[in-house]
């Protein structure tokens, strides 16, 4: 969702990025987060845990609930980002469940992104209902996903990144659009 990120930071929004887990290489791994984070105009926190290296998986339920319900307090989020409950990543199915929990105090709406990976197999597909026009801002998305060099060296993440935004913009008439399942909207009449 690197393109929306952009476009909100772009447009004057307090944009932060939550990372939850690091799983290998965590020097390497903060850098290159904070790297995309600055190319993508917005702030990164990692969530601590007291270890250096960690796997959602291994982290209790109630205590990323918990980390989460902290950030969203300190934070106070107009709107919260995450991603898909039915992603075919474990921990961002995990991670999604938890933002999903913590978002229960809040007034504040709730998007999940379609899964990062379009290849990945799937049985359901996002029910997207929510578009942002990213026409502008690909450039800076592709620039931050290369910054995870320690993930995407030698992956096609970039050229199905392109794919992605191409087809969810054909959808509704853009030459690019990130898409969204709302899964909460708050809305001021």
């Amino acid at each position: 969702m690197g393109g929306t990120l952009a476009r909100l930071s772009a447009r004057g929004h307090h944009v932060r990025s939550v990372i939850c887990s690091i799983p290998s290489e965590p020097a390497r791994r903060i850098e290159e987060a904070q790297t995309a984070a600055s190319i993508l105009g917005i702030e990164s926190k990692m969530l601590e845990f007291g270890r250096t290296t960690w796997q959602v998986e291994d982290i209790l339920q109630y205590e990323l609930v918990a980390a989460i319900d902290s950030e969203i307090r300190a934070f106070r989020p107009a709107s919260i980002f995450t991603h898909w409950v039915n992603d075919a990543h474990l921990d961002h199915v995990l991670v999604a469940k938890a933002t999903l929990a913590s978002s229960r105090y809040s007034a504040c709406d709730v998007f999940m992104c379609d899964q990062p990976n379009s290849s990945a197999a799937n049985p359901e597909l996002l029910n997207a209902n929510v578009y942002f026009d990213v026409s502008d801002f690909m450039d800076v998305a592709f620039r931050a996903i290369g910054a995870h060099v320690s993930q995407v060296s030698g992956t096609r993440h970039v050229e199905r990144k392109a794919a992605s935004v191409a087809y969810w913009g054909a959808r509704v008439g853009l030459d690019a659009a990130e898409a969204f399942q709302c899964a909460r909207q708050v809305l001021e009449w």
